[in-house]
């Protein structure tokens, strides 16, 4: 490096006066350069802060460099940078300001001007993040059950009975099989009675089981903790120091063992007397999972019961069979269903949903039961199991959509019986006017009674192709009965009018052979003389001409 440099001081020098604190870097740049011109040589140093500035220098005294891990000796050749223990490296002067001024340029970008302090910002808000989720979770720590090692087990058996609720039916009906509808009622209170309530009670059984060995468990450790201690000044002497030598030999232990002891013992009856406290409240716990088990239980049943009265409507399940057979009959206005709308809709909310309610509300409460009521202060209040599943809006909705799917069958029943009222209508009406006693009696010829026959016998044509069996959404029309009914009209009608052509026929039978009868004895007669002969000729001739001619 040539001699022609120049020293800068530091800012506490003289020198310093020489660079202007107010000015710009880029006017301190020049004004440097044009120091080290004037006075050969200057010892710079980068500044210390929070922003990265390398290339803003401050002079500083030769005598104090040996103390700086890094610094710049600048002269009018360029600058010199100079490490502790590694090769120094030379910058030409120009390079340096081209340096410099990209450095200003990329500076003043958002991105690297706030770089280092975002990067500072965001350690500091990730670091507050942590420590306060540490924080809340030592608090949620001491009063998750499932954290606690007492009653982590007890409480994976309680979800273990209550998941068998999964499998318990309040309401059942098998998809491939069609009812009656007191036959449906009566399998609904059966499946609630003899199969519901005692799967209710064996899982409270072990849920009330599990609990009760919990709290012997804690309470027999607590009385023991109890017992141990004498006073309760034991539990805050936290010294490594302890009365009676109770090591081998009557060597002393270690004070840090000691200590250890101490805190642990205290630690281990603080976590028993605050387990012992919360046994009410997990009792709580488990009362609760068991209600909201049951309400699952319920609203599941319901779902099914929605899914089995619509199976006729997914695509899926398209050989899905109707769940109620309902029969149809004439009357004199219209056409009858048995069991009617009204009879349905009244068993299915008054027998099977009200019964899915009253056991889900009825079922055994353990946070009412005796062998726990020790654990709470006066009679403990909680949820209402019957308020809630009235007040539930998925579960009003559900009934609704029940109620709807039963009302719009019966519509499209209705409509697919029309052409039963149009076609045998007739019929039935024949059937409920029609006096034999008053067929007979009036005068008919045989053109009249070949017309009924022929009619009586396409009714009964008819009847034998009638479609007794129609599936209507959750209904099947069975009109086999109404079949029934009508058969023996058009017989009986078919057996008077037969009737009738016998007698008929028998009495023109009896006309003609009387008529025979008679003209057989006029010719029976045998003449005597010549005269008579010529008279027994002539009659019968006449005779057998206007019986001919008859």
């Amino acid at each position: 490096m040539s001699h022609a440099s120049a020293y800068l001081v530091s800012p506490k020098s003289p020198a310093q006066h020489a660079i202007s604190s107010r000015c710009s870097p880029e006017s301190q740049q020049v004004q440097l350069l044009r120091y080290a011109i004037v006075h050969h040589r200057c010892n710079c140093r980068a500044p210390e802060g929070v922003r990265f500035r390398p290339y803003d220098l401050i002079v500083v005294p030769r005598e104090g460099l040996g103390r700086y891990p890094e610094y710049f000796t600048m002269s009018a050749n360029g600058v010199m940078t100079i490490r502790k223990g590694i090769q120094a490296d030379f910058v030409p002067l120009s390079a340096w300001v081209r340096q410099t001024s990209l450095f200003d340029l990329v500076s003043n970008i958002g991105f690297y001007k706030n770089y280092i302090t975002g990067r500072a910002f965001r350690r500091w808000h990730k670091g507050v993040r942590r420590k306060n989720f540490k924080r809340i979770r030592s608090v949620v720590e001491k009063k998750l059950f499932a954290a606690r090692p007492t009653f982590a087990s007890v409480l994976r058996e309680i979800q273990l009975a209550v998941s068998e609720l999964r499998s318990v039916n309040l309401a059942w009906a098998n998809p491939n099989h069609m009812y009656t509808l007191q036959e449906y009622g009566e399998l609904q209170v059966a499946t609630r009675e003899q199969k519901a309530k005692p799967a209710l009670d064996s899982i409270v059984d072990k849920i009330q089981k599990a609990l009760e060995r919990l709290c012997k468990e804690v309470q027999a450790q607590a009385v023991l903790y109890q017992e141990s201690i004498r006073d309760a000044s034991e539990l805050q002497d936290t010294t490594g120091v302890e009365l009676f030598q109770s090591g081998a030999g009557g060597r002393a232990r270690p004070m840090v063992t000691i200590k250890q002891e101490k805190l642990d013992r205290a630690a281990n009856y603080a976590r028993i007397m605050e387990e012992l406290s919360q046994l009410g409240a997990f009792v709580r716990l488990a009362d609760y999972l068991f209600v909201e088990g049951v309400m699952a239980c319920a609203v599941q049943a319901v779902e099914d019961l929605l899914t089995l009265l619509t199976a006729h409507k997914q695509q899926s399940d398209k050989q899905a069979k109707a769940l109620f057979q309902v029969f149809v009959a004439f009357e004199v206005k219209g056409l009858s269903f048995s069991p009617d709308e009204t009879a349905v809709l009244e068993e299915i909310n008054a027998n099977t949903l009200e019964g899915i309610i009253s056991v889900a509300a009825g079922a055994p409460r353990l946070l009412f039961m005796r062998a726990f009521a020790h654990l709470f202060e006066g009679k403990p209040s909680g949820l209402n199991t019957l308020n809630i599943l009235r007040n539930m809006g998925y579960l009003t909705s559900l009934r609704g959509s029940i109620n709807q799917t039963i009302i719009d069958d019966f519509t499209a029943a209705k409509e697919a019986v029309r052409e039963i009222d149009v076609g045998y209508r007739k019929i039935w009406d024949f059937g409920r006017t029609w006096d034999p006693d008053a067929y007979a009696a009036q005068p008919r010829n045989l053109s009249e009674i070949r017309r009924d026959l022929v009619l009586q016998r396409n009714w009964k044509g008819s009847l034998d192709r009638m479609k007794t069996n129609m599936a209507v959404g959750c209904l099947q029309i069975d009109a086999k009965p109404l079949r029934a009914e009508l058969v023996p009209i058009t017989a009986a009608a078919l057996e008077r009018i037969k009737l009738l052509l016998l007698n008929m026929a028998r009495q023109a039978t009896l006309a003609v052979l009387d008529d025979i009868t008679g003209r057989i004895q006029m010719l029976a007669a045998r003449p005597t003389t010549l005269d008579e002969f010529v008279q027994y000729m002539v009659r019968p001739s006449c005779r057998v001409q206007g019986f001919a001619y008859r």
